[in-house]
């Protein structure tokens, strides 16, 4: 087998080539990779971090929302019962006020009818005595009137 001169430089020319990248090219292409590749691997691991991060934040945004939605329905049933409390009371207000005008319109109809009783008295006296004198046709004394008035009283009274 013969092999040529153009063959050996070839080969020789292929040797040089593949030594000089190698040498020159293959470990700054491979470092480069190595860096590239860690740097990935960093930013993986950032993105994982962050991740888990957003899941923590999440998650605690929820107890807090949770929490909030807890206060906010304890506030109003604070704020419902106090309104009921309220309303009780001002319920209670308007009774006890209502009962002291029924009282107040029950002493002054009690007042009025012993006015109206004293003054139809006075009235039932006076008619007494003057139907008297005109029935007997003279004045009477004191002693007399007074015994006529309490006579026609205690009439009016008995009628009741």
């Amino acid at each position: 087998m013969h092999i040529s001169p153009e063959l050996i430089w070839a080969f020789i020319n292929f040797f040089l080539f593949v030594v000089v990248l190698a040498r020159f090219f293959w470990r700054p292409v491979m470092e480069l990779l190595d860096r590239r590749r860690e740097e990935i691997e960093v930013n993986l691991a950032a993105a994982e971090r962050a991740r888990e991060e957003a899941a923590r934040a999440e998650a605690e945004y929820r107890q807090r929302l949770a929490a909030a939605q807890r206060e906010a329905q304890s506030i109003l049933e604070r704020a419902t019962q106090l309104a009921e409390q309220e309303r009780q009371e001002r319920l209670e207000a308007a009774r006890r006020e209502a009962e002291q005008l029924l009282e107040r319109a029950r002493a002054t109809i009690e007042r009025e009818k012993e006015q109206a009783i004293a003054a139809l008295r006075r009235e039932v006296a006076d008619l007494t005595l003057l139907a008297t004198e005109r029935v007997l046709g003279r004045v009477l004394d004191a002693e007399d009137q007074r015994r006529l008035v309490t006579e026609a009283v205690e009439e009016v009274a008995n009628l009741r």
